[in-house]
C-alpha cells in the first residue's frame, strides 16, 4: 500500500522491483552475515484500481527466510521517488491452504 497514486508504467514494470531472500545463522555469538542470498523472480504485477497498491506474484516463498523488497523504480504520478524504497520482513511459516 502506498500513500500516493502510482504511475502505472513504473508500478507495473518488473524492472522497478528487486526481491531477494536470505537467512541468518543463529548462534551464541552476536550477528551473522546474510547467508544463502537468493533472487526471487517476479511472475506478475497487478496494480489496484485506486493505483495505491501493488500485488506482486512471485516464485514460491520459503519458510524461515528474511525477504527484502526494493522498489527503486516505482514513482508517484507526479514522478516522485519513494521516501523509503526497501522493506524487509521475516517469513517464519507459510500457512497451509
Amino acid at each position: 500500500m502506498f500513500t500516493k497514486t502510482l504511475s502505472p508504467e513504473s508500478a507495473t514494470g518488473i524492472g522497478s522491483y528487486a526481491i531477494k531472500h536470505f537467512r541468518y545463522e543463529f548462534s551464541g555469538a552476536y550477528g551473522s552475515p546474510e547467508l544463502d542470498q537468493t533472487r526471487v523472480l517476479i511472475e506478475n504485477i497487478a496494480l489496484s484500481e485506486d493505483k495505491k497498491a501493488v500485488d506482486l506474484t512471485t516464485a514460491p516463498l520459503v519458510n524461515d527466510r528474511v525477504y527484502s523488497i526494493t522498489a527503486n523504480g516505482v514513482r508517484s504520478t507526479p514522478a516522485e521517488l519513494l521516501l523509503h524504497a526497501t522493506g524487509v520482513y521475516t517469513l517464519k511459516t507459510i500457512p497451509i491452504g
